[in-house]
């Protein structure tokens, strides 16, 4: 199998092995998302052997492997993170070999998920069958409708429905208010969605209403995320704000598309577009993270300031020593102080590199910029900063950290 096939099918296995590890599902007793796991190492591990960065692959791999076998033998939170920190950055090299060159297959690559997305969310939203919420395991947060050991049994239960139904007659059911698509997690699938939108509003150059531009816009609006809608608010923002004109009359046409499209998903499922907006759903989303935080910084006073919201919301079961975002997962590590001081070492290193890049690439790094802070910016809704696909993508973002990747210049993609 050639190296350029690889490199083109392994952000496919990345998405696949999402939904089929958080389901368990496994073959005569062995478990399916493990074979490909160590398939997705084996390509991220040739794609950066055969990279400027080869010896440094190889010593991160072995390292690796040390890890885990102390893993097995000491069962210990630093060594299980430092493995997974190590395999990490080989993902991170391969993404940055295989995207930094060429960001244009990164964005085709997510728009045909999303097209793929969009058709299975809506026969979520909809209801028309079970079958569609098999692998959605958001499912058994509520134990008396999906328990952790039905998740991923393709478990009959009522739906309801919502096409045309208005507020006062809906029934609420959160896999259909917010649809995970082809993923196992609604939260996940938000993560890709508002990445794909940041890559698209930057990469492709025009002022037209393209077919990427309404594919991405609607599984935005689809999606029903706080974190997707309120990033993409904030780029256009920005970008209209303090934008030259260019910007600016890009930006006002993906804001009105978006109000195009979310005013569609009123007219067609107007209880669920109001219930996404009431305050059960604002706070429901906004308290945990703010309330783990707050614990995570001692500040005690943030939980008070939202006690009769949690009591109203019924969120007095939330379990604090989970992580409700990238930050308090960070701050919660054992290896919290290091790890600040890595980000902040890494963050200078970016920025000088940054003025480099720019010297010796002649390319608009406003792609990278934009791309790896809105990376940063889903971690604050979403803890997913060690999923391996997540590192995967990012390593388009840290480009500019690899100099010896540099060796010719890229294209920015016109798709």
């Amino acid at each position: 199998m050639s190296g350029r096939l690889l490199e083109k099918i392994l952000f496919p296995l990345f998405i696949i092995n999402i939904t089929v590890s958080a389901n368990g599902w496994a073959i005569f007793g062995f478990g399916v998302g493990e074979a490909i796991y160590w398939l997705i190492i084996a390509i991220a591990f040739g794609i950066g052997f055969n990279s400027p960065y080869r010896n440094t692959v190889v010593i991160l791999f072995t390292l690796t492997i040390i890890f885990k076998s102390f893993e097995l033998v000491f069962s210990n939170d630093i060594v299980t993170f430092i493995g997974k920190m190590l395999l990490g950055v080989i993902f991170i090299i391969s993404g940055a070999k295989i995207y930094g060159k060429n960001p244009g297959l990164l964005h085709k690559q997510l728009i045909i998920f999303m097209i793929l997305s969009i058709p299975v969310m809506l026969l979520q939203i909809t209801g028309v069958s079970y079958i569609f919420m098999g692998w959605n395991t958001e499912i058994a947060h509520d134990l008396s409708i999906l328990s952790y050991e039905e998740i991923g049994s393709f478990k009959n239960f009522h739906l309801y429905p919502t096409l045309f139904v208005k507020s006062k007659e809906l029934i609420y059911f959160i896999a259909q208010g917010r649809p995970s698509g082809l993923l196992y997690s609604n939260n996940v699938l938000s993560v890709f969605v508002t990445i794909t939108i940041a890559l698209n509003f930057i990469l492709v150059k025009d002022i037209k209403i393209r077919y990427s531009n309404i594919i991405i816009t609607i599984a935005l609006v689809l999606t029903r995320s706080l974190l997707c809608i309120g990033t993409t608010l904030l780029i256009y923002l920005i970008f209209i704000l303090l934008g030259s004109s260019w910007w600016r009359k890009r930006a006002g046409m993906f804001l009105r598309l978006l109000i195009f499209v979310s005013l569609g998903y009123w007219f067609i499922f107007p209880g669920l577009f109001d219930a996404f907006f009431s305050e059960s759903k604002l706070y429901g989303s906004l308290l945990p993270r703010l309330i783990d935080i707050g614990n995570v910084l001692h500040l005690d006073f943030v939980d008070g300031l939202f006690k009769s919201q949690r009591a109203m919301l019924n969120l007095s079961h939330l379990n604090m020593e989970d992580s409700y975002s990238g930050i308090s997962i960070i701050l919660k590590s054992v290896a919290a102080i290091p790890i600040s001081i890595g980000l902040v070492i890494l963050t200078k290193m970016y920025i000088s590199r940054l003025r480099t890049f720019i010297y010796y690439a002649n390319y608009p790094i406003i792609v990278y910029m934009v791309f790896i802070i809105t990376c940063i910016i889903t971690q604050l809704g979403v803890p997913y900063l060690g999923a391996p696909s997540f590192q995967f993508i990012l390593g388009f973002g840290l480009y500019p950290l690899f100099t010896k990747l540099w060796k010719n210049k890229p294209s920015l993609p016109t798709s």
